[in-house]
């Protein structure tokens, strides 16, 4: 049996985002268990046509899976199954790796099926990706999170402004329903250098959460290794987020 804390957040990511909980089962035979490493072993999973997984998308999951207790750090670079990711991932379906000996060459030339992508999910993709560099008007990306999250079925509402969250968002219901604070970081370089994580305890008190979603378009190094030490924190790159509504948006 799987813990009973609730693991809803990242059933929902399981369903929309390629490769996440396989991650845990690569774990285990990955010869290098570091975010490169396993972006390497990505393609065993990616579609023809699709684009590669490179280390920084590996790394956002990662960290989400980190925050959730399913895999824990034994160095600063290199990851492990916790107990109750092995359990977690012996209850949850997983894609098999593709019957593939080899990796596809990076500048091969392939013609992907033609697919129907939702239009209002494309364009909430979009403005999440864009959003995150508007340092002039973070609350744009505020509240394009808090939209993107609630079509991806984690309902809530929007709040900013000083001493508060930037939002708040609901995962299951009755006795499973889980609290969510979110945090959405602007960056016009790209990434989230400094970001104090002390006041996030506060906030989340305020609004009767258990974890922080934490998001920008990309985090420090050392921003990355302070929020690893909270386990109530789970940093999501903005193009991991818009990459799982672009996903809903295919299969609806």
């Amino acid at each position: 049996m799987v813990s009973n804390e609730p693991l809803d957040l990242i059933r929902i990511v399981q369903g929309h985002v390629l490769y996440f909980v396989e991650i845990l089962h690569e774990l285990d035979t990955a010869t290098t268990p570091t975010a490169a490493g396993l972006a390497d072993r990505a393609f065993s999973y990616t579609p023809t046509g699709s684009r590669q997984l490179h280390a920084t998308a590996i790394k956002g999951r990662l960290d989400l899976l980190l925050a959730c207790g399913l895999v824990t750090k034994p160095s600063r670079t290199t990851y492990r199954v916790t107990a109750l990711g092995r359990a977690f991932r012996a209850a949850t379906p997983c894609m098999a790796p593709l019957d593939s000996a080899v990796p596809p060459e990076p500048n091969a030339a392939v013609a992907p099926e033609p697919t129907v992508i939702d239009a209002q999910g494309e364009a909430l993709a979009a403005e999440v990706e864009s959003a995150a560099y508007e340092s002039s008007s973070p609350e744009l990306l505020e509240r394009a999170v808090i939209m993107a999250l609630a079509y991806l079925g984690m309902p809530g509402h929007h709040i900013g402004g000083p001493d508060h969250a930037d939002g708040v968002v609901h995962v299951g219901v009755g006795a499973h329903r889980r609290v969510l604070a979110v945090e959405a970081k602007t960056s016009a370089k790209g990434r989230v250098v400094y970001q104090s994580l002390s006041r996030l305890p506060v906030h989340r008190a305020k609004v009767g959460a258990d974890l922080t979603l934490l998001i920008g378009p990309g985090f420090d190094p050392r921003l990355q290794e302070e929020a690893d030490e909270d386990p109530s924190i789970a940093l999501v790159c903005a193009g991991t987020l818009a990459e799982a509504v672009r996903t809903q948006a295919l299969t609806p």
